[in-house]
């Protein structure tokens, strides 16, 4: 494990949880946090492909029990075009999120969030969490492109991502957590030479300027079920 520091269509019904952060609470669901000094951030969660809403609970749940107010995103993620979805999480966040917001994404739903900021970079955004997001692009998903019949079920917003992914970083403060525990599908299309969360590499999670980057000993999905997880999106969002 290692932390470097460096330098207009309706949307989907929201499923909201929260509460006030005035008092710490301490569950079996995740760690105590103190008083919180300054108001917390709104956080929205976005899922990735073949996911719906119901993938972020776990996480969304520890967070909440942290203090904080969490929306859930849902979006389509097989046919809809990443641009649109973009605009759809955007408009999601102006009707939703009434201070300021963090946006936080697992795999394609980290590039969903990536999008939105480059689209409407007034949106009322702090900072971005990216949780096992191939930022990069994904080996696993160039291999599956290329069989027949299948690579149209990988999504159109990952086919525009391949278009879009070396445009300009948005200009809020980025932090990245890869997995490095290699269970999942990618292991069996790729045959992966360098750490991983058996779906995305660490390599491909990379974020040029990124302001923080993490890497744990989780699986690609295992990160949104895992305690160490969660605790560390509390320690970089209480920061927010």
């Amino acid at each position: 494990m290692s932390s470097t520091p460096a330098t207009a269509l309706t949307p989907s019904p929201p499923v909201t949880t929260g509460r006030s952060a005035r008092s710490p609470k301490k569950d079996a669901r995740g760690p105590a946090v103190p008083e919180a000094a300054r108001p917390l951030p709104e956080l929205v969660l976005v899922h990735g492909l073949l996911m719906n809403r119901a993938a972020m609970w776990p996480l969304a749940m520890r967070l909440r029990a942290a203090g904080f107010k969490v929306h859930l995103f849902g979006y389509g993620t097989l046919f809809t075009p990443l641009a649109k979805n973009a605009d759809l999480l955007a408009n999601f966040v102006q009707q939703r999120c009434s201070e300021k917001a963090v946006l936080l994404g697992h795999s394609l739903g980290g590039l969903v969030c990536t999008q939105a900021l480059r689209q409407h970079p007034k949106l009322r955004v702090t900072d971005l969490v990216l949780l096992g997001c191939p930022f990069q692009g994904a080996a696993a998903a160039r291999v599956l492109r290329r069989v027949p019949g299948i690579g149209r079920w990988l999504g159109r917003p990952l086919h525009d991502w391949a278009v879009n992914a070396n445009l300009a970083t948005p200009a809020v403060r980025v932090r990245t957590l890869a997995g490095t525990k290699p269970q999942g599908v990618g292991r069996v299309l790729c045959d992966f030479q360098e750490p991983n969360d058996g779906t995305v590499t660490v390599a491909e999670t990379w974020v040029e300027g990124a302001f923080a980057r993490q890497e744990l000993a989780v699986s690609h999905m295992g990160m949104l079920l895992s305690p160490e997880v969660a605790a560390q999106v509390l320690r970089w969002t209480l920061t927010c």
